[in-house]
């Protein structure tokens, strides 16, 4: 599912004019590129620490799950939110080109494919990863959150795509109808 939804916001930012993609609404907020490089960053981060913390498993306690849904329920709206203080290493850098990022973050999912079923497979009820406010979560609770975590962006993106049309040249051509 996540390969879908990552495969599904390229798709839709390649049809974007550059100019666009880098398109800020205001200082304070994030273009499609950085949006993108945060969502990498994310992905990345959580997945080294997931690597490393596999044979260091936690037990996920009930508080955890709680804090899990809670923060589910929040990207599953289209409420702002900022990135914890203490995940200032996921925060997104400068503006780099799309294809750059696009192959970032095929690296990133390889690694993932070459480990998910094996991280899948570990003890039940164990915790591979620690989310700021998510609290202890498994590895398939991860793949929750990457997937919640595309979907809350996605929301940013309808934002950016409303407020940057202007910067979008019109299509003209016969098929685009």
């Amino acid at each position: 599912m996540i390969e879908q939804q990552k495969r599904e916001l390229i798709d839709e930012l390649s049809h974007w004019a550059s100019e666009r993609l880098a398109f800020r609404p205001t200082s304070n907020e994030w273009s499609a590129l950085q949006m993108v490089d945060h969502l990498i960053r994310t992905e990345r981060e959580i997945l080294l620490v997931t690597y490393s913390n596999e044979h260091q498993l936690h037990r996920i306690g009930l508080i955890d799950h709680l804090r899990t849904r809670f923060l589910e329920g929040l990207f599953r709206s289209d409420r702002k939110v900022k990135v914890p203080s203490t995940a200032s290493v996921v925060l997104p850098g400068i503006d780099v080109q799309l294809p750059i990022l696009t192959a970032e973050w095929l690296e990133v999912r390889a690694k993932l494919a070459q480990n998910v079923d094996r991280l899948l497979a570990g003890p039940h009820g164990m915790a591979l990863f620690h989310h700021p406010v998510g609290g202890w979560m498994s590895m398939q609770a991860v793949l929750n959150f990457l997937s919640v975590h595309l979907v809350h962006h996605r929301f940013q993106l309808q934002r950016l795509r409303a407020a940057s049309v202007h910067l979008q040249p019109l299509d003209v051509s016969p098929f685009s109808q």
